[in-house]
C-alpha cells in the first residue's frame, strides 16, 4: 500500500464568485437569483434605497420601514406574523442609514405564498394611526434605555462630530424626535421612496419553475416603477480633530473611541486601508489586541474598523476599559499607530495577515446565502462583479513599505478624534 500524500499547499491568489442571473423587470428593478438545486429553502430579498439621504424630516425612513410589517390594507399585524410562523418562515424588515431591506426565508414550497404577502407589505401598508403611536411609544422608550449605555453614546456622539450634527448620517435621534412622527409623512415618504425609488431584488436558493415570474408579476408593476435614481450626495465632514468627553456617573466601566473620516469601497487607497486596519486592529491577533489585552490586561476586546458607508466611510477605534485606566490605553494605542507610521510591518507578520483575509475572503463566499450577500454589496455599491478579486490581488501586491506611506497617510494620531463616556477619574485628567 502505498503511502498517502497530502495535497499540496498553495496560496488564495484568486476569488472567482459562483455566476448569478441577472435582468430587470419591466419597471426598472434590478434582479439577482442564484438557483441551487440542492437547497429546500428560498430566501428573498428587496432593497430600497430609502435611507436617511431621501429623509425630509428625522427618522421617516426607519418609522415607515419598520411600519411595513405591522400591518397592510388587508392584513393585520397578527395575520401576518401568523402567516409567517404557520410556515416556520422569518420574516425581517430592517432600516440601515443608506437602505431598507425586507426579507423572508421559507421552506420553497412556500415561497410564493409568502411572496404575495411581502409584495402587500411593500405596495399597501396600512401604517394605521394606533400602530403609528404604539411605535412612538415603544421606539422612545428603547430610546431611553439606550442612552443609559457608554457605548450607546459613543457611537452617537462619534458619527455626530464625524459627519455634523445635523447631516443625514451624523444626526442623532432624541425622544422628541418620535412623536414628531405623524403618520401623512411617514405615508408620504413610503409613496416616493419606497413605491417609486430606486430598488433591487435578490434569491437564493430552490428557485422552483415560475417563481420569477411570479416575482415579475407582484414586483414588476407601474406601481413600484423606479422613478427617482438617487445618486451620490456631497458628504460634509469634519477635518479637524476633537477631543470630548460626556460624563456618565452610573457608568462601571468607560467607552472609548478614536476616530477619523476616510472612505468608502470604490476609493483608489481602499485595498491598503483594508489590510492596514487589519494589521492595527481588525483580528483578534492585531496589535491592538496582542498589546492592550493579552499584554497589558487593559480590556477584554479592542478592535479597529473601516466603516464604509454608500456616500463616505470612516475608521475608528474601539473599547472599553475601567476609568483609571483610559489615560494608559490612549498612550498604548497611540504608540501602536504611530510605529505603523514609522516602521514598516514585518514580513512574517505581513504575510500572515494577508492569509488571514484571503481566508475569511473565502468564507465569505461559503454558500450560496453568503454569495448572494456579496452580490448585494457589489449591486448597491455600484461595483464590478471581479471588485473582491481584484482587492485580494491589490492586497498581495501590498509591501511593508506601501502599507507604511498609507498608515503616515491616514493613521497619524493627530488626525484622529476622541470620545470618552463614563466617570472622570483623577488619574486621566
Amino acid at each position: 500500500m502505498r503511502d498517502m500524500q497530502a495535497p499540496p499547499i498553495s496560496e488564495i491568489r484568486h476569488l472567482t464568485l459562483p455566476p448569478v442571473r441577472k435582468f430587470s423587470l419591466p419597471n426598472d428593478i434590478s434582479v439577482t437569483s442564484l438557483h441551487d438545486p440542492l437547497a429546500e429553502y428560498v430566501r428573498f430579498e428587496i432593497v430600497f434605497e430609502a435611507g436617511r439621504y431621501q429623509e425630509s424630516q428625522k427618522l421617516i425612513s426607519k418609522a415607515a420601514a419598520l411600519l411595513m410589517k405591522e400591518g397592510t390594507v388587508n392584513l393585520s399585524r397578527k395575520q401576518i406574523s401568523e402567516i409567517f410562523d404557520s410556515k416556520g418562515a422569518t420574516l425581517q424588515v430592517r432600516n440601515s442609514l443608506d437602505y431598507t431591506f425586507l426579507s423572508f426565508v421559507c421552506l420553497s414550497e412556500y415561497a410564493t405564498e409568502l411572496l404575495e404577502v411581502a409584495a402587500s407589505m411593500c405596495i399597501e401598508p396600512a401604517y394605521e394611526e394606533v400602530e403609528v403611536a404604539k411605535y412612538r411609544k415603544l421606539q422612545a422608550r428603547k430610546l431611553e434605555i439606550e442612552l443609559r449605555k457608554t457605548e450607546v453614546v459613543a457611537y452617537r456622539e462619534m458619527t455626530s462630530l464625524v459627519f455634523g450634527e445635523n447631516s443625514p448620517y451624523g444626526y442623532n435621534s432624541e425622544v422628541a424626535d418620535y412623536a414628531e412622527l405623524q403618520r401623512d409623512d411617514i405615508i408620504r415618504f413610503h409613496n416616493k421612496h419606497i413605491l417609486k425609488g430606486k430598488k433591487h431584488i435578490f434569491v437564493t436558493g430552490f428557485i422552483g419553475s415560475g417563481f420569477l415570474d411570479k416575482v415579475s408579476d407582484l414586483f414588476g408593476i407601474d406601481q413600484l416603477e423606479c422613478r427617482y435614481s438617487n445618486g451620490e450626495f456631497n458628504v460634509e465632514i469634519q477635518r479637524s480633530s476633537i477631543s470630548a468627553h460626556f460624563e456618565m456617573p452610573t457608568a462601571v466601566q468607560s467607552s472609548v473611541r478614536l476616530f477619523r473620516p476616510l472612505f468608502n469601497r470604490r476609493h483608489d487607497d481602499y485595498a491598503r486601508a483594508f489590510l492596514l486596519n487589519i494589521v492595527l486592529g481588525g483580528y483578534f491577533g492585531s496589535r491592538l489586541m496582542k498589546n492592550i489585552r493579552e499584554d497589558q490586561g487593559l480590556t477584554y476586546g479592542i478592535y479597529s474598523s473601516l466603516d464604509t458607508l454608500k456616500h463616505s466611510g470612516y475608521l475608528y477605534i474601539s473599547t472599553e476599559t475601567r476609568h483609571e485606566n483610559v489615560k494608559k490605553v490612549l498612550n498604548l494605542v497611540n504608540m501602536e499607530m504611530q510605529t505603523l507610521c514609522e516602521t514598516p510591518c514585518r514580513n512574517d507578520e505581513l504575510l500572515m495577515v494577508k492569509r488571514y483575509i484571503a481566508g475569511q475572503f473565502l468564507r465569505m463566499i461559503d454558500g450560496p446565502l453568503n454569495v448572494m450577500k456579496v452580490y448585494r454589496t457589489l449591486a448597491l455599491d455600484r461595483l464590478p462583479s471581479q471588485h473582491y478579486d481584484e482587492l485580494l490581488e491589490k492586497i498581495w501586491r501590498c509591501s511593508p513599505h506601501d502599507l507604511l506611506h498609507i498608515a503616515q497617510s491616514y493613521l497619524k494620531p493627530d488626525q484622529f478624534s476622541l470620545i470618552t463616556v463614563g466617570k472622570i477619574d483623577e488619574q486621566t485628567t
